[in-house]
């Protein structure tokens, strides 16, 4: 942490890093400038550990102005008062738009590792509500929202629970903030849904959905051949070639990773490079739904899968084992687009990406491994998530009531 006396000609002196980085100030404790990769820089107060708040812009305030507003701020949290609630409440209530752009955005991106997924989920299916002064978004709406998708059969009740909870849960934050008295969807209860499914694939439909696959991997690299040649007889520079082992992007190793390790998709997005451990034959996940690592064996498929893959992107400056194509220092957010036209091409029926982790472990079960060791692999917290499974076990009913005879 690089400290020194915040003054005009330091300011002049600081240049933007590949990461933002901060400079303490020697004077005020808790002052600081943020500068930022684009070479923006801002003056931040921060009032206690881990709470920061903004406190202007470098070249708007000078640096004795901010270097005073900040000392107040943090005096005042000292006798009660947060900054942010009161800054906040001196704006007045904010629409959501704006609540999200000024102040939840920021801070669910900073805690959160898929605050950004929720950012966007709010603003793909909850549009009309963004000019909406927070105050006055009804739980009608939200009703109104919920039954109009359950009805076309556009989500499922899960789909819709888990939609409505990133709205759900920046409100909170605008009650505990400050901004809200109390939470204007408290009347919005989580339906109940059936999360027994257990849909996995028969041999008919895994074949099928390969046969797909890589039809699709054979049709672009065809593509990318003919391309070249007429790329290649008018003198224009060519594209470059696919390899025979090449995967043409990210989704057939994902369809086999996810098969044979059972990971959510969660996990698979924001799976590091570095938790790849091909000498050990394990991959390792960081942060799971419930917040619980685990490692998990790699299979000869899986291992195979994630060699290929991980030589193919290996000039790829990316901390991700399936980096953003448009921003690599970013991971895949969505593939629901391809896996729609592959599950439509099948025609299979019935089945989600989910469906893909449920296989994993309804083979294992039916190949007789225990309960236990599927609780484990999936990354279950109870083992009642995992009972699901049990009726898949050949033995497991028999075996138990037999027990009675001895």
């Amino acid at each position: 942490m690089m400290k020194a006396l915040i003054s005009a000609s330091l300011i002049n002196r600081l240049k933007p890093k590949e990461k933002e980085y901060d400079v303490r100030d020697t004077k005020t404790e808790g002052f600081l400038i943020r500068v930022l990769p684009s070479g923006k820089m801002r003056y931040v107060a921060q009032y206690a550990r881990g709470r920061r708040i903004n406190v202007g812009k470098v070249g708007v305030m000078k640096p004795e102005d901010a270097r005073g507003k900040a000392a107040d701020i943090i005096r005042d949290y000292e006798k009660g008062i947060d900054p942010k609630t009161a800054a906040l409440k001196a704006k007045g209530m904010p629409t959501l738009r704006a609540f999200l752009d000024d102040d939840y955005a920021p801070w669910v991106k900073a805690h959160n590792e898929s605050g950004e997924e929720a950012i966007k989920t709010i603003e793909r299916h909850f549009s009309s509500l963004l000019g909406k002064k927070l105050d006055k978004i009804t739980v009608q709406e939200l009703e109104k929202w919920r039954t109009k998708k359950l009805e076309s059969k556009a989500m499922q009740v899960n789909t819709v629970n888990r939609t409505i909870t990133p709205l759900r849960s920046a409100i909170s934050k605008a009650v505990e903030w400050g901004i809200l008295d109390e939470h204007v969807l408290k009347g919005v209860k989580t339906l109940k849904c059936d999360d027994t499914r257990v849909r996995y694939l028969s041999a008919a439909e895994t074949e099928k959905i390969f046969e797909v696959l890589n039809k699709r991997e054979e049709s672009v690299k065809a593509g990318r051949a003919r391309a070249n040649e007429w790329r290649k007889k008018r003198g224009k520079p060519l594209y470059p070639e696919y390899k025979k082992k090449d995967f043409i992007d990210h989704f057939l190793p994902m369809v086999i990773v996810t098969l044979n390790t059972g990971v959510r998709r969660s996990e698979l997005f924001r799976l590091k490079r570095r938790y790849v451990n091909l000498e050990d034959n394990t991959l390792f996940v960081e942060k799971s739904k419930n917040y619980m690592a685990r490692h998990i064996p790699l299979n000869k498929t899986a291992q195979k899968a994630l060699k290929q893959w991980l030589k193919q992107t290996e000039a790829i400056e990316s901390a991700y084992v399936f980096p953003s194509p448009r921003n690599p220092e970013k991971h895949v957010s969505s593939i629901k687009t391809v896996w729609t036209n592959v599950r439509d091409d099948c025609k299979v029926e019935d089945l989600r990406w989910h469906d893909l982790r449920h296989d994993f472990a309804s083979k294992l079960v039916m190949k007789e491994v225990s309960l236990y060791t599927v609780q484990k692999l999936l990354g279950h917290k109870k083992i009642s998530q995992t009972m699901k499974y049990a009726h898949l076990a050949p033995d497991f009913m028999a075996e138990s009531v037999g027990r009675l005879d001895k």
